[in-house]
């Protein structure tokens, strides 16, 4: 039992590596508590694209996704280069205090085609909720933010 688990870690672990090599993309999301940077922007979170291939090439967009009074809403979000080796953009809260709101990032690189990475971020006051992020294959798309709401197929936009 126990060698067929180590095979198992070994066969996921050998996986994950041979993505890498393949040029992989995507998005990492993390809080902005840990980055100087980010805390004297009064960032909410931190978004910071991997690409194996011409990482200089990505471009990244957000919008603040929200309910307020019972009516959607979208807010564009600017976000912010970080310097330093680790890089990315800090996003600030740019989205009123009522309501309830996720951001909603999308990557994109011309050497990945069609493969645009997204994932939708719950937050909650200043602080981002990184047990509940989803991430995502493609562009958020509308019910998969309504379900990071908390709302059915009856929302409006």
């Amino acid at each position: 039992m126990q060698v067929k688990r180590q095979l198992a870690i070994g066969a996921a672990g050998l996986a994950g590596a041979l993505s890498l090599l393949a040029g992989g993309f995507g998005l990492q999301i993390g809080s902005a508590a840990n980055n100087a940077e980010a805390q004297a922007r009064h960032a909410v979170m931190i978004v910071r694209p991997f690409s194996c291939t011409a990482p200089e090439q990505t471009t990244m967009s957000a919008a603040a996704e929200g309910l307020v009074n019972g009516q959607r809403r979208s807010i564009p979000l600017r976000m912010e280069p970080l310097s330093g080796k680790e890089g990315g953009f800090s996003i600030a809260r740019q989205w009123p205090d009522e309501g309830r709101w996720v951001v909603a990032v999308v990557a994109s690189n011309p050497k990945y085609g069609d493969y645009r990475p997204g994932a939708v971020a719950p937050v909650e006051g200043e602080r981002v909720k990184l047990a509940e992020v989803k991430r995502f294959s493609h562009a958020p798309q509308p019910a998969e933010i309504d379900a990071s709401l908390g709302l059915g197929a009856v929302a409006s936009r």
